[in-house]
C-alpha cells in the first residue's frame, strides 16, 4: 500500500510540474535592452498619483494633438487618485485614435492606479523583476456616511473593480476564469517575469536592461532632480449629491 500511495504522489507531482510548464506564456517577448528615448515627447509618470499628476494628462494630449510621432510613458508609480489616473487614460486614448502609438515602460513599479494605464499602452516594456500590483478600489471617507450613500459608494467602487478587470483580461489574458479574480482580491505582488508567464497573451516585452535618462529607479522625470513623492499633493473633494464625500483610490 505505500508503494503504491508513494507511486500515486511521484505521478502526481510530475503531472503537476508538467501542467505548470506547459502554463508557461510561449507568446511572451524577451529582449536585451530597451532605451527610453530623450526629449519632449517622453512624459514621466512618477510618484503618487495626485492632483499634480493632470500635467501628464495635459501633456500627452498637447503632444498627440501637435504631431503624429510616438508618445513615450515612463512609469515609477505605487498608484493614487482614480480621477487622475482617468484623466491619463483618457488622454492615451485620445492619442491612440489619433494614430499616435504610446508606449509604456515601468522601471521598478506600476502598482494599482498606474498598473491601470498599461491596458491602454500600444506597446509596454518592463524588467523581469519590475513589480506589478492590481488591486480592488478604495474610498477615502470625510466624515460620517449614511447607509444609502455607503451603498452608492460601494456600488462605484465594483463598477470600478469591473472595469479593471475587464481591462487587465483584455491586455493579459487570464489562464482561468478564476484566475484574475483571485489574485484581483489578494492584492498579489507580482515581478514582471512571473506575471508574464502565468498569463496566455503578448502584452508585455521583458527587458534586461531599460535605459532612462535618470536610470530605471528614478521618482523624478529627466532634468528634474526633485522627489516627486516628497511634493505636496491635493487632496480632491467630491460633492455626493450634497454630502462631501473624498478620493477613490485604486
Amino acid at each position: 500500500m505505500k508503494k503504491i500511495i508513494a507511486s500515486m504522489l511521484i505521478a502526481t507531482m510530475a503531472f503537476t510540474t508538467s501542467a505548470v510548464a506547459q502554463s508557461k506564456n510561449t507568446a511572451a517577448k524577451t529582449i536585451s535592452s530597451y532605451q527610453v528615448p530623450k526629449g519632449e515627447r517622453t512624459v514621466y509618470l512618477v510618484g503618487e498619483v495626485n492632483g499634480q499628476s493632470l500635467k501628464v494628462a495635459s501633456k500627452i494630449e498637447r503632444l498627440s494633438a501637435s504631431s503624429k510621432d510616438d508618445i513615450n510613458i515612463f512609469i515609477n508609480s505605487p498608484g493614487g487618485m482614480v480621477v487622475v489616473g482617468l484623466q491619463i487614460i483618457q488622454a492615451i486614448d485620445i492619442a491612440r485614435a489619433r494614430g499616435v502609438k504610446v508606449v509604456c515602460s515601468v522601471g521598478v513599479l506600476a502598482a494599482s492606479m498606474a498598473f491601470q494605464v498599461l491596458p491602454h499602452c500600444s506597446e509596454r516594456y518592463a524588467m523581469k523583476h519590475t513589480l506589478l500590483l492590481f488591486h480592488p478600489a478604495r474610498a477615502m471617507v470625510q466624515g460620517g456616511v449614511t447607509g444609502e450613500q455607503a451603498e452608492m459608494i460601494g456600488k462605484e467602487l465594483l463598477r470600478i473593480d469591473a472595469r479593471a478587470q475587464a481591462e487587465n483580461d483584455a491586455m493579459m489574458g487570464s489562464p482561468s476564469p478564476l484566475w484574475l479574480a483571485l489574485h484581483f482580491r489578494n492584492e498579489t505582488l507580482w515581478e514582471a517575469q512571473d506575471l508574464v508567464d502565468e498569463t496566455t497573451k503578448d502584452w508585455l516585452t521583458i527587458v534586461d536592461v531599460l535605459s532612462t535618462p535618470n536610470g530605471p529607479f528614478s521618482l523624478s522625470a529627466e532634468g528634474d532632480d526633485t522627489d516627486q513623492t516628497k511634493r505636496p499633493g491635493h487632496r480632491h473633494k467630491f460633492e455626493f449629491e450634497d454630502k462631501p464625500w473624498i478620493i477613490v483610490n485604486i
